[in-house]
């Protein structure tokens, strides 16, 4: 019933407490004990800008030679805000360290590398996870996940803790928000990485220097 109600019909919480008879209090109790989280998309907008108009405003910005913290500040959201932007538009991420107007900047596609990585691949279709093309994938709609729900304890102790993505990595080849993926991982008591720590699968793949790497320099 709550498939239905809230994740296929497209309802609002709100609404959906409504047509069920409950509280909005209890049926957010009943979302996370179904592993039913937040829809993709089903957000109010913390910005000016909508989620389509906020990629396209961020790739703009990015692509004209702003950096990431030039953009977050002339769009009013955090950095964070603006690198899931970019990647959900499929924006290639220049390399730290290299001038915005250098065309010698390596520059890397994050989706690309994700689904160039067999471990990640192997992962996702062994757990029923559909596999786009990288060329045609985009952000799932608020309707559409490319993971199916609730989101597997399984998969996602794979992805997180033996793979060593990140939370954001995983809400891309999931297709759901990173909140869903954070509440997952709790539901399934895998803990969470500190904050600002390089992800290991980030390391491995774009050979950066992890956290305690960090901390010994």
């Amino acid at each position: 019933m709550l498939r239905q109600a809230y994740l296929e019909s497209g309802l609002t919480k709100k609404r959906t407490a409504a047509r069920l008879g409950i509280s909005s209090r209890y049926l957010d109790q009943r979302l996370v004990a179904a592993g039913l989280f937040k829809r993709v998309g089903a957000f109010k907008p913390k910005t000016a800008y909508n989620r389509q108009e906020l990629r396209e405003r961020a790739a703009q910005l990015y692509q004209g030679g702003a950096s990431m913290q030039v953009v977050a500040e002339r769009l009013g959201v955090t950095i964070s805000t603006v690198r899931k932007a970019l990647h959900e538009s499929a924006v290639p991420i220049r390399r730290r360290g290299y001038p915005s107007s250098s065309v010698d900047a390596p520059r890397r596609l994050l989706i690309e590398e994700l689904y160039a990585d067999p471990r990640v691949v192997g992962c996702l279709r062994r757990h029923g996870v559909a596999v786009p093309d990288p060329g045609v994938w985009e952000p799932p709609g608020p309707r559409r996940t490319l993971a199916p729900m609730p989101l597997s304890g399984s998969l996602l102790r794979e992805l997180y803790r033996d793979i060593g993505l990140a939370t954001l990595h995983i809400s891309m080849v999931c297709g759901v928000g990173i909140t869903a993926v954070r509440k997952g991982l709790a539901v399934a008591e895998v803990a969470l990485r500190p904050r600002g720590d390089t992800s290991p699968w980030l390391v491995r793949t774009y050979g950066l220097a992890s956290a305690s790497e960090k901390r010994r320099v």
